[in-house]
């Protein structure tokens, strides 16, 4: 509606005299343009055209039909009127021809060719045909289902079984034919109203309703999930159904797209966002999403703290006999008021005597300690070989509408001290120099009476100190460590009660070590929780700097000594000659020897470049 169709017109003076045309009378167009003079025999196809805009009941009918007019009067020359007999002007008059078809299309020869009106007749007179646009009926259509709250049966405040949801439908017309709808199928929700007629470009939101009451297979399911479908019939203004190709019915046919989300938010652009089922899943097409409802769901957190550590054996440190004693906090964290809230003592991992927990009710939102009886933990021996132990529990509870929620909770124990370990470190010496191989010791010892442990031995070098494979010994057997950048470990070493364990080990001082104190430290940790269970040991090196090697290296060169003088005399000229071509006589010049192979007494080897040269850093020299 209110687009404008365009005519042209061609005006042919078939007659023998000049003819002047003032105006083209059209009945359906408006037509601008004129007057001009048209000699004998001309064609005007620029002077007149016409235009139309549409109605909808041009739509409705499926096309635009109109005939022109045009009336000439006989001119002479210098442009004054011809008259006729009895003195009137001489006059020509003729009804317009189509020169187009229904299609668009241009026809060859109008006044030899019947074409056809808007309903498809012809008045077997081919020269008077009607001029015809046939305009594309297009029916279409979208719907909008949105969530538009529910009736509180019992009160509660919350969407629970026996409540009713509702819902709103936006019905829009989005062809440029009037639609007629007389229901919506929805397969979930029992829809009201209709039927309406919506007139193109408009949107009904009023007419049709949907309500469904909430069950307990819904609370369980935790939402409510469902699409509708639409189907429109075309119409004229008046209520006539408009025939499609074949002269059915012309239909179209829709399904909802979701107007909300989940939790009940409008939706600004619909047809624009993928919103997601109840499983949060889609499907890529954002214009087909179902309404989904998330109905109250109820969701509790548990937290498990300790209260105190009584030292029960009354030895000033925490271990085995002493007793953890713990509280059990539980909050509404879900939109529904929870009840029978308390811990689920099959849940426990630890022994936990005559443990038990009274229920307690907790509003959205709200926190509760739980008063509990049992609630002490007695440290084992094997607790304190792990150096900690951890309680783990389940807290329960359930909504009014009976739907249960569960949290699961883990505490760890403060770090025991584990079986009384001391650690002491020392080195073969208390100063060095660059190059020099340290023997460390470090000796582990368990001071617990009657408890055996298992730890984790770190030992840290300080920088530029190197551990030599294979030195390593634990006890009196080899044992070498875990490798991590400077750090030694040594994992899972057993300890009896009142056991000495020594670990020895050999360092190798680098060249690039600068004078001073360098502290080489030692620590043991608990296997179970990766916390300290001694303090750190620590030994310390001084590195001295020498006077003629502290920080030089030796530069030198393996050569062919010709001449026997001890002294190197020069390489030969550079030549250019072939690969496979022999040397050259050497002229009493002598050559770097390639590719030798030199050993320090430290054990170091360097290899000579392709001139025989070779360096030397200073940890590789004898001391």
């Amino acid at each position: 509606i209110g687009d404008t169709v365009r005519f042209g017109f061609s005006v042919i003076n078939t007659g023998n005299v000049a003819l002047r045309i003032e105006t083209i009378e059209d009945a359906t167009a408006s037509v601008s343009g004129g007057p001009v003079n048209i000699g004998v025999g001309e064609t005007d196809t620029s002077s007149f055209a016409a235009s139309h805009v549409l109605t909808q009941a041009d739509l409705d009918r499926g096309h635009v039909q109109n005939t022109a007019t045009v009336n000439g009067l006989a001119v002479r020359g210098d442009g004054s009127i011809i008259e006729g007999p009895g003195g009137a002007p001489l006059q020509a008059s003729a009804i317009s021809d189509a020169g187009t078809d229904p299609e668009g299309r241009t026809v060859a020869n109008p006044e030899t060719t019947e074409t056809p009106d808007g309903t498809g007749a012809g008045d077997g007179n081919p020269g008077n045909d009607p001029t015809v646009a046939r305009l594309t009926r297009t029916a279409g259509i979208e719907l909008i289902k949105s969530y538009a709250g529910f009736e509180d049966a019992n009160g509660n405040g919350v969407e629970d079984a026996g409540d009713t949801l509702t819902f709103t439908f936006a019905v829009s017309n989005t062809g440029n034919v009037a639609l007629r709808i007389d229901t919506i199928n929805d397969p979930t929700a029992a829809v009201a109203g209709g039927p309406v007629t919506i007139a193109p470009g408009q949107t009904d939101s009023t007419t049709f309703t949907a309500a469904y009451p909430l069950s307990d297979e819904d609370m369980r399911r935790g939402y409510v999930q469902n699409s509708a479908r639409v189907t429109g019939q075309a119409v004229t203004l008046d209520g006539t159904p408009i025939p499609g190709d074949g002269g059915a019915p012309l239909l179209v046919s829709t399904v909802s797209d979701a107007g909300t989300d989940p939790e009940g938010n409008l939706l600004a652009d619909p047809r624009a966002v993928e919103t997601p089922d109840g499983e949060n899943a889609t499907d890529g097409d954002p214009a087909n999403d179902p309404t989904v409802v998330r109905l109250g769901w109820p969701e509790v957190l548990l937290r498990i703290s300790i209260l105190e550590t009584p030292d029960m054996n009354g030895n000033g440190i925490f271990d085995a006999g002493d007793q953890i004693v713990y509280a059990f906090d539980v909050t509404n964290t879900g939109n529904v008021t929870l009840e029978n809230v308390s811990i689920d003592p099959d849940s426990l991992n630890l022994n936990l005597p005559g443990f038990s927990c009274q229920p307690v009710p907790l509003e959205v939102g709200a926190t509760a300690r739980l008063l509990c009886t049992g609630n002490r933990y007695t440290v084992t021996a094997a607790d304190a070989q792990n150096g900690s132990v951890g309680l783990s529990a389940t807290a329960t509870g359930q909504s009014v509408a009976g739907v249960s929620a569960s949290s699961d909770h883990t505490v760890a124990s403060p770090m025991m001290r584990v079986g009384g370990l001391t650690l002491a470190k020392s080195a073969d010496r208390s100063t060095a120099s660059a190059g020099d191989l340290v023997g460390y010791t470090l000796e582990l010892g368990n001071d617990a009476s009657g408890i055996a442990t298992v730890t984790d031995l770190v030992d840290t070098l300080p920088a530029g100190f190197t551990y030599r494979s294979g030195s390593a010994t634990v006890g009196d057997s080899p044992m070498e460590p875990d490798i991590h950048g400077n750090r030694l470990i040594w994992r899972g070493l057993h300890l009896a009660a009142g056991e000495t364990l020594p670990v020895r080990i050999e360092v190798l001082i680098g060249g690039g070590v600068q004078p001073g104190a360098h502290v080489n430290r030692a620590q043991a940790f608990s296997p179970a929780t990766g916390q300290a269970v001694t303090p750190e040991a620590t030994a310390t090196i001084r590195v001295e700097a020498e006077a003629v090697f502290a920080c030089s290296t030796v530069i030198g060169r393996v050569f062919d000594d010709l001449n026997h003088d001890g002294y190197y005399n020069g390489e030969p000229s550079r030549q250019s000659i072939r690969m496979d071509a022999p040397l050259p006589a050497s002229n009493g010049v002598e050559r770097g020897l390639p590719g030798v192979r030199l050993i320090t007494p430290n054990g170091l080897a360097v290899t000579t470049d392709r001139h025989g040269r070779f360096s030397l850093p200073c940890a590789a020299l004898p001391r």
